[in-house]
């Protein structure tokens, strides 16, 4: 790809160069596209108006709400899956 390192050391690759110059076709090929999409409460607090420790009790609740609710942990209605766990706060967001 365009930022791999090469036997130089160096990740810069020079477009003009015709001699490093990627074939279009091979690097659009190899490029994977990720984002992040988060699992949200549902229904989603008020973050004007909800305390750190009522996030942190919904937070810490929400996997049981979402078993007894039927909801899927792992993807939303449309198939999407979830990479990481959130709150209307994004300070307080979980990654991993």
């Amino acid at each position: 790809g365009l930022f791999a390192p090469r036997n130089d050391g160096c990740r810069f690759v020079s477009l003009e160069d015709e001699t490093q110059r990627p074939d279009p076709a091979s690097l659009v090929q190899s490029m994977r596209i990720y984002i992040m999409f988060p699992q949200m409460p549902q229904p989603l607090l008020n973050p004007g108006t909800t305390s750190p420790d009522e996030l942190r009790h919904e937070l810490n609740h929400r996997d049981a709400q979402m078993a007894k609710s039927g909801r899927n942990p792992h993807r939303d209605i449309h198939g999407r899956v979830f990479t990481h766990k959130s709150t209307n706060n994004v300070s307080n967001t979980i990654h991993g």
